[in-house]
């Protein structure tokens, strides 16, 4: 991944926290996320939809996989010298879960995203940002 600003000379540049609630159905899931930077000083919250695409139906083998897409929109808090800043945020994203157990798995996540502030604060040409993570996930 190509990383602009902070994280390129930052000794604490890593993704401190992703957390994701949502309600699951069989064709959508929608829910509230949290994301947390500390080398940054960014967190955002807000409300995310994706529509889950039944990849089984067309690929029986990829029985254990889950793909979904969708947007997302709420707010960046950051705080740039000593300054606390609030700004909007939108993405389109994507979701690849795979099923170890029936509950339990890991993810692979992407979003194309507008981060409010990045050509003002950070000076970059554009305000949106591709971002990809992967980690585990839980369903109760």
């Amino acid at each position: 991944m190509m990383i602009e600003g902070p994280y390129e000379e930052s000794k604490n540049g890593k993704l401190d926290l992703v957390l994701k609630l949502g309600r699951s159905r069989e064709s959508y899931e929608v829910g509230l996320f949290v994301n947390r930077f500390k080398a940054l000083s960014y967190n955002s919250a807000g409300v995310y939809y994706n529509r889950k695409i039944n990849i089984e139906k067309f690929l029986p083998v990829l029985d254990k996989f889950e793909l979904s897409g969708g947007l997302d929109t709420g707010f960046i808090h950051r705080i740039i010298n000593s300054e606390k800043n609030y700004s909007f945020t939108a993405s389109l994203n994507a979701e690849l879960k795979y099923f170890m157990k029936e509950n339990f798995g890991v993810v692979l996540l992407s979003n194309y995203r507008y981060r409010g502030g990045l050509v003002e604060y950070y000076n970059t040409k554009n305000p949106m940002l591709f971002s990809g993570y992967f980690g585990v996930f839980y369903k109760f």
